[in-house]
């Protein structure tokens, strides 16, 4: 895998599994990221929740 940032669509993506209990390990498989991108986003652009916080992909 190479570096891209992470399209809008993913960012939703990512913040409804995990929403719905999906583990940091799959989502990233399923996105197809590493699981460490996984834990930055959220940690970054997250609520503590997994929702994604618009304000700050600005």
């Amino acid at each position: 895998m190479s570096y891209r940032q992470l399209t809008l669509k993913e960012r939703y993506h990512i913040s409804t599994l995990y929403k719905q209990g999906v583990m940091q390990k799959e989502i990233a498989r399923e996105v197809g990221v590493f699981p460490f991108t996984i834990n930055r986003e959220l940690r970054r652009n997250g609520d503590g929740k997994g929702l994604i916080n618009r304000s700050k992909m600005v």
